[in-house]
């Protein structure tokens, strides 16, 4: 019982013909062929929510300004950085005109953003030049499969920058949430500085020797608010199969920043340990597309169970 050979097939069928630039990604970087039937690892996971868990909300979720409506739904008290403009170009953007300071963003991309804290000539020419570049770039993550980055009209937009009074951002948390509990979480330090990066289980309890590339002679600030953390990133995150939820510590308050669909294209460097951790808390079978009713999705999901499927 379980999978038949013609129902292996298909999905595998389905998944070159839907997804071949998913599948090719994660088979090059992997060295290996995906386990894409059954998937047990965390990569071949995100690689099968990449091909067949198509929901409406990963879109919202992934456009950064859409996401904001989303995360005020969820929770509406949430503190979010003021939105000060948002525009089709940069050549729109009154860069000169904005209270400094602040910080531009693509809606899609990660790592596509540029600081402003002055306006001088240099800085516009700088800020208007990387993102011209950015303009002509095809949406982020379509090399990997990142089908929701090209589902919502790319714009730019500019929003408030929240610094400490050292003129540092603030610690970022970023949150692992399978099925509406946190399993993972790890906090960002002077991100444009000396950089910190500290991991947390479940249970809050530290975890050593992760990242060696960053410093880890720091702990972070406001330790007594993590379950103020955890519980907007509860609230945030609903029962959601799989998400990471991205907030701020600013002033003792919590900041949403944004959501992740698909963190790092599914190739986190963590221990293994993390990683079977972090993988066995996620269960395909609550997903959007295995509950959403279309008939080749059920019978997917009654041959997981017929095979006793184990995450």
């Amino acid at each position: 019982m379980g999978f038949t050979p013609g129902l292996r097939r298909t999905i595998w069928r389905r998944a070159l013909v839907r997804a071949p630039r998913a599948v090719w990604y994660h088979t090059r970087k992997s060295r290996r062929v995906p386990q894409l039937v059954q998937p047990v690892s965390f990569s071949d996971k995100m690689l099968w929510r990449k091909v067949f868990d198509r929901d409406p909300l990963h879109v919202a979720m992934t456009d950064k300004v859409a996401a904001r409506d989303v995360a005020r739904e969820r929770l509406p008290d949430v503190q979010i950085p003021e939105l000060l403009w948002i525009g089709e170009h940069i050549d729109e953007l009154p860069l000169e005109a904005l209270d400094l300071p602040y910080i531009v963003k693509m809606t899609d991309g990660s790592g596509w953003y540029e600081v402003v804290t002055d306006v001088r000539p240099e800085t516009v020419t700088r800020v208007r030049d990387r993102f011209r570049e950015l303009h002509r770039k095809p949406p982020y993550g379509w090399r990997r499969g990142e089908w929701a980055y090209g589902e919502f009209p790319r714009r730019v937009f500019a929003e408030r920058l929240l610094l400490d009074a050292e003129g540092r951002p603030p610690d970022d948390h970023k949150l692992y949430f399978c099925h509406g509990e946190m399993v993972h979480m790890h906090v960002t330090h002077d991100r444009w500085g000396r950089m910190a990066l500290t991991h947390f289980d479940a249970s809050r309890n530290f975890l050593p020797g992760v990242e060696s590339r960053h410093r880890k002679d720091h702990m972070p600030d406001n330790l007594d608010m993590f379950e103020q953390v955890v519980a907007a990133g509860k609230a945030l995150a609903g029962d959601m199969d799989f998400v990471r939820v991205d907030l701020y510590l600013h002033e003792r308050s919590v900041w949403f920043g944004e959501f992740t669909i698909y963190p790092t294209g599914g190739f986190l460097r963590w221990s293994p340990d993390m990683l079977r951790s972090l993988s066995s808390h996620w269960d395909i079978r609550s997903s959007w597309y295995l509950r959403s009713g279309d008939t080749f999705a059920s019978a997917y999901l009654s041959a997981l169970d017929e095979a006793r499927y184990v995450p």
